[in-house]
């Protein structure tokens, strides 16, 4: 894929209700590092949600 199809896909209708649906959401889990930290996020809100 190239920038510019990317840039393309950005502008779908699916893409544009990503932000409102993100205010809905209770947790946010953002993928920055390693898997493993991602995991331990994932499973803290697991735990916060059982």
């Amino acid at each position: 894929m190239t920038y510019l199809d990317f840039l393309d896909k950005e502008k779908l209708p699916t893409e544009n209700i990503i932000p409102e649906t993100m205010k809905l959401a209770k947790f946010t889990v953002t993928n920055e590092n390693t898997k493993e930290d991602l995991y331990a996020k994932i499973d803290q809100v697991m735990e916060k949600t059982i």
